[in-house]
């Protein structure tokens, strides 16, 4: 929920994330998460407090604990879980949508706004498909952990009705959803290495690969999109798959419900980490470099202490062996800025067009539609 929260106020903050398609998708998506994940925060508190007709039947626990709630507050519970996990996973699909417009058929954020009323409305509409029915019929109810799809116990074949239900109004749809966005991401990368070839064909390999980036950059983030999509929800979708619920009598199927309730709230927490990935990367690369500067640092010192060096050459060689490290990184960072400019402008110090701004080959609004 906060990972979430981060992202929705990380966009909303910023003029330029507001502008773009693609953040407010992030948006849309991560106020939807909000809801579900709120949902199953409440846990257990929303469940009314009795005797739970399924344990009690077979001699069970009658109670639930921390249970302080009522009908209501478990309808509202189950509405939530259910509404949240199915426009979040819509939104998903919106995103890989996104990202093929961009890279496969070069939608530029202009071209991209005429699509953006239909990707932004029909994931909550598909959410509400999946979630109002399921009121009418009373068939938000405790489930042990929180309120979701249940028949009631009222109902002789309940168990069967709840299975089924399940499967028309959440387990179906979401592993259509899962095999939409896998089938988009293979095509994705599909698209990027068909254009790497094709390019190889006319350019030199290193220009290829520097043509490409922007495209392998989004491909990637794609995929760590659709990673996050698959741990929060393959678990609860193979355990239904293969009918390995949880029984509170035995011990078949424990390890499978602990996954469910670790994975199933995870969206947002995943969703963040992948939006500041560079940001992360970049923070682990410059503490990775410290920390290896000051081991090299350690060794040396070691070293010369074995060596019974003098105290005072002791220092200088310290004070030294930094400085030129100082020295080092400073002419290495110098020739990669050089090389970065020649990259830019060119060896006579020309002005280059951004990369696919005159190729055809590739998709020339990748950098425009991600930019920030």
């Amino acid at each position: 929920m906060l990972g979430s929260a981060f992202i929705a106020y990380t966009v909303l903050s910023s003029k330029q994330k507001r502008q773009k398609t693609y953040h407010r998708l992030l948006v849309a998506m991560s106020l939807s998460d909000i809801v579900s994940s709120f949902s199953y925060f409440l846990s257990t508190w929303p469940i009314p407090q009795g005797p739970v007709g399924g344990w009690n039947k077979y001699g069970g626990s009658p109670y639930h604990y921390a249970a302080v709630g009522n009908d209501a507050t478990c309808t509202a519970q189950g509405f939530g879980i259910q509404f949240g996990i199915m426009t979040t996973a819509a939104y998903n699909v919106m995103l890989a949508v996104h990202y093929l417009l961009t890279i496969r058929w070069n939608y530029s954020e202009r071209k991209l706004k005429s699509v953006e009323p239909y990707m932004l409305t029909v994931p909550p509409v598909f959410g509400l498909g999946l979630s109002l029915p399921q009121i009418f019929l009373k068939y938000y109810n405790d489930t042990n952990l929180w309120c979701w799809i249940k028949a009631s116990w009222e109902y002789e074949d309940a168990v069967q009705r709840s299975y089924n239900a399940r499967w028309g109004f959440a387990y179906g749809p979401l592993w259509a959803i899962i095999f939409f966005i896998t089938a988009a991401q293979v095509y994705l990368w599909w698209t990027v290495r068909k254009t790497e070839r094709r390019m190889l064909k006319f350019h030199s390999f290193s220009t290829a690969k520097e043509q490409t980036r922007h495209s392998r950059r989004v491909a990637q983030q794609a995929a760590l999109y659709v990673g996050a999509f698959y741990v929060t929800n393959l678990p609860y979708t193979t355990i239904a798959a293969t009918q390995r619920f949880y029984n509170p009598h035995t011990t078949d199927g424990f390890f499978a419900l602990l996954a469910v309730v670790l994975c199933a709230p995870l969206q947002g927490a995943l969703n963040v980490i992948v939006y500041r990935r560079a940001q992360i990367v970049k923070v682990a690369e410059e503490t990775a470099v410290r920390i290896s500067a000051r081991l090299s640092t350690v060794r040396k010192t070691f070293l010369a202490d074995n060596n019974n060096a003098g105290k005072m050459g002791l220092v200088g060689d310290c004070e030294e062996g930094t400085n030129n490290g100082v020295e080092s990184n400073v002419e290495e960072a110098k020739g990669h800025g050089e090389d970065f400019v020649s990259r830019q402008h060119g060896e006579d110090g020309e002005s280059r067009p951004p990369p696919g701004e005159h190729d055809h080959l590739i998709a020339s609004h990748v950098e425009e539609v991600y930019e920030d």
